[in-house]
């Protein structure tokens, strides 16, 4: 199937495993690894996150490096992605701190050291299996998301990423990629019919609009490059059957044409879209710290800060759906991140230089270089470096920069044994771990208490001085009941009369009173179809209300993640639970507010915090009947 001539198959039989190569076990592994590269799947292990992914990565590399320690050997490797790893590494010791910043910059370094390192290998010692390999992990990820088609289009198709966003450039790129290899040769009938499928289905489980229309740019350039009228013919079909297939499923609200067309509009209602504006807040944040950034793993710490005059963030960010532009700038500096952003470009015009100086247009370079165009474009609409996505990176990159059957390609090549490899890695580790003997700058988040004055915050400042997910909205109380300005009740984590696990109370010097409510991670949540309740976890405050009134209720909260960052509160006459959070501050303090007033009847009374989603942490709740006022900070009474 993955052939570029009738006569000659340049991916199968080019090279032999030569004398020294590495041993089958250690090949076998990394066939593996490369199969997983497309997930974000996480093993069950207590107290800990590890990706299936990561596992295998580690395993792989060091079977690679004890095969070139046992044989003598070297592998060719990109010097520019070396270098360009070094540089980001030095910018993250610059501005990182903390394990944040360790663990992201890790992350990227393994893409690209280790997965770069990982496929190259694989390229020189068999190039016929890998479109097979990459081609088994699409077909997986494309399983398991027509199994998500049961429970309805959107957001559960996600394949075996945690966000439709994710999954959807996931399947542009690799399909993108696999294209020189599909069309190689002379095609049969049979062929091209599964092409198309294969095509059609991937296109069918991109629940991005953007998304959508970067990988139908991708596939006709690609076809077009090719030279080949059928190939054009072929991925134009495709196209235009996805096109009818969504069309034809009407345009009602949760319809996949709803989904796409709300994804492709640049506005939400009347105001633009939360991408956008954020977009415009990253590349302020960026040119506050061009040199190095705010440091990886702090951007939603920070973010928040810049948005100024431009509506927040009001509904919940969908994850993955953040500018991977913005967040590289802002995280790392201009120096390093242009510097990434030109490692792209220039595997897109090494790939396309390969492909065509190659003999017989050898179809591993165009694949690279398609790739990596699709990723480029993809950096305005997502973070390309995530877990899973980060992977076709190093797909990209590794092709566009191998050297072609006959090491006819050298320039920009390096041979590189294990000492070499390991200097690399070592280098970088040691400028990553500088971040975590550094403490904190000034002015973190929620670190100094803020007494409550006569002088109050207007809509424009942001609570904690991080991004979050609400604005001060001055509502206007409904008909009955009044509003009693003077009323300010607070209460910390320990003031819970009661709590029930999975909650527990646990220490923590940045809140206001050193304690604090913790949902931990992967603890667990009320099951689906469920109403929220005391018995699934929560918390159980007493207030006194003077005399029936209408209030305001804040929570003071941090969230671990986008699949973490809501809670259910339960108070006043109607106890209806009603949802807080699904912003997108992530781990820091900050203040939400319940998107509702709520009415109290006179005397003591109970309302409740209630799990929604683990990964969460409480620290304060204040009612109030003072409708403008915005909590900052450590709030005191």
């Amino acid at each position: 199937m993955f052939s570029v001539d009738a006569n000659r198959d340049p991916l199968s039989g080019i090279r032999k495993p030569e004398p020294g190569a590495m041993p089958r076990a250690v090949r076998t592994l990394s066939a593996l690894a490369v199969v997983v590269m497309g997930t974000q799947v996480l093993l069950p292990t207590p107290g800990v996150r590890v990706a299936l992914d990561d596992l295998l990565v580690a395993l792989a590399v060091a079977g690679v490096l004890f095969g070139l320690w046992r044989g003598n050997g070297k592998l060719r490797f990109p010097l520019a992605v070396a270098v360009v790893l070094v540089l980001y590494c030095g910018a993250v010791a610059a501005g990182g701190w903390g394990k944040p910043s360790l663990m992201e910059g890790g992350q990227r370094v393994e893409q690209l050291l280790c997965g770069v390192l990982l496929i190259g290998m694989l390229l020189h010692e068999r190039p016929d299996r890998l479109p097979w390999l990459v081609g088994f992990g699409l077909i997986a990820n494309l399983a398991a998301g027509f199994l998500h088609l049961s429970t309805g289009f959107g957001p559960a198709v996600t394949g075996l990423f945690p966000s439709r966003t994710g999954f959807s450039l996931y399947l542009a790129a690799v399909l993108v990629w696999l294209q020189p290899f599909l069309f190689g040769g002379a095609p049969g009938f049979g062929r091209v019919i599964g092409i198309v499928l294969l095509n059609l289905a991937c296109l069918a489980c991109m629940a991005n609009g953007q998304i959508l229309l970067v990988a139908c740019v991708g596939l006709l350039a690609v076809a077009f490059l090719l030279r080949s009228r059928q190939a054009v013919v072929t991925n134009l079909l495709a196209i235009g059957l996805v096109l009818a297939l969504t069309l034809s499923g009407g345009r009602g609200p949760g319809s996949r044409a709803d989904v796409l067309a709300t994804s492709l509009s640049p506005f939400d209602g009347n105001m633009p879209k939360q991408g956008h504006v954020e977009l415009v807040a990253a590349m302020r944040m960026a040119a506050d710290k061009p040199v190095c950034g705010v440091g990886p793993g702090h951007y939603q710490q920070f973010i928040g800060t810049f948005y100024r005059e431009l509506p927040r963030p009001v509904h919940a960010i969908e994850r993955d759906t953040q500018s991977g532009l913005g967040i590289l700038l802002a995280t790392a500096g201009f120096p390093a991140g242009l510097a990434l952003l030109f490692l792209l470009v220039a595997g897109i015009a090494r790939g396309l230089e390969g492909y065509y100086r190659s003999e017989n247009h050898d179809p591993v370079f165009l694949a690279g270089a398609g790739c990596l165009l699709v990723l480029l474009a993809g950096m305005l609409i997502s973070d390309v470096f995530v877990r899973g996505v980060g992977w076709v990176v190093a797909l990209g990159l590794a092709c566009s920069a191998w050297t072609g059957p006959n090491d006819d390609f050298q320039r920009g090549i390096r041979l590189m044994g294990w000492r070499a490899v390991c200097l690399w890695g070592a280098a970088c580790a040691m400028l990553l771990a500088v971040v975590l003997v550094k403490p904190a700058p000034a002015g973190d988040a929620g670190a100094t208490p803020t007494p409550r004055g006569p002088g109050r915050p207007t809509s424009g400042q942001h609570p904690d001085g991080a991004g979050g997910g609400a604005t001060a909205a001055n509502p206007t109380p409904r008909a009955g009941l009044a509003a009693d300005v003077d009323f300010f009740k607070l209460f910390s984590a320990p003031d819970a009369t009661s709590f029930t696990p999975p909650f527990v109370m646990e220490k923590d010097p940045r809140t206001s009173k050193g304690q604090m409510l913790h949902l931990p991670d992967e603890k667990g949540k009320p099951p689906e179809g469920a109403a929220p309740d005391m018995k699934y976890g929560g918390a159980v405050f007493a207030v006194d209300i003077p005399k029936p009134m209408k209030c305001k209720i804040w929570v003071r909260v941090w969230w671990e993640g986008s699949c973490g960052n809501s809670l259910y509160l339960s108070a006043g006459r109607d106890p209806k639970p009603v949802v807080v959070g699904n912003d997108g501050t992530y781990e820091a303090w900050h203040w939400l507010e319940a998107q509702q007033m709520f009415e109290f009847d006179a005397g003591k009374q109970e309302f409740r915090v209630l799990n929604r989603e683990d990964g969460i942490r409480v620290d304060q709740v204040l009612i109030t009947g003072d409708l403008q006022y915005v909590p900052q900070g450590i709030e005191t009474e």
